[in-house]
């Protein structure tokens, strides 16, 4: 970042020249950095999932104290002895959402799951198809199991991936193979099991990467 030395004729510099934008500071001095414009995507399974925290935030907000309770007690169990549990709300809000997802139409359990969930026992492989990657599963899923497919995008193929800049790209019951569509370039691919009824979900499986190409 440049910074802007402002004479007395000036004043304070602020605004957009073409794609440059001036800051104030507080010392009175001005920085100069290029514009930029953010994203908002706004996919048909984007606008679905911020409906589905949307729901899920309502939902915790409705909550009796005797379900705030239940909550509490379920994040507790969530981890080892000796651990720190996760807060009530990121307990309620590790499976609603998930489960508004999947289920758009039912209202969300105010009551946390009874049992746990690992995952499901299905391989999955992955390979470039032109213009998108193709997630091909051993098996169909369990009952009651969905599978979130996901990617993230890498400079190159020797770039280091990221749990949390994973992007769920679709989220399927697998019979069949399924394909996602994305820009050319590299790829990182993987899985997460869900469980449709409860909103639980296993871990994240990394199951390899691939190069599209257009």
């Amino acid at each position: 970042m440049a910074r802007v030395k402002v004479s007395a004729i000036l004043g304070g510099l602020r605004g957009r020249l073409g794609n440059i934008v001036f800051v104030g500071q507080p010392n009175g001095g001005t920085t100069m950095r290029e514009y930029s414009t953010g994203t908002n995507p706004r996919t048909p399974a984007q606008q679905q999932w911020r409906s589905a925290m949307r729901r899920a935030g309502k939902a915790y907000r409705n909550l009796s104290a005797g379900e705030l309770q239940e909550w509490e007690n379920y994040a507790r169990g969530l981890v080892a002895a000796g651990e720190r549990p996760p807060s009530t709300v990121n307990a309620f809000m590790k499976v609603a959402p998930r489960f508004a997802y999947l289920n758009p139409n039912a209202p969300i359990p105010t009551l946390p799951p009874v049992s746990t969930f690992g995952g499901d026992r299905v391989a999955v492989q992955v390979s470039a198809v032109t213009g998108g990657i193709r997630f091909s599963p051993s098996e169909a899923n369990g009952t009651d199991i969905s599978t979130q497919l996901l990617v993230q995008k890498l400079a190159s193929a020797n770039c280091q991936h990221y749990e949390e800049k994973f992007r769920v790209k679709a989220t399927v019951a697998f019979g069949p193979a399924t394909t996602v569509v994305v820009t050319p370039g590299w790829y990182v691919c993987a899985v997460r099991f869900v469980r449709t009824e409860t909103g639980q979900s296993g871990p994240l499986l990394v199951v390899g990467k691939v190069q599209v190409s257009a």
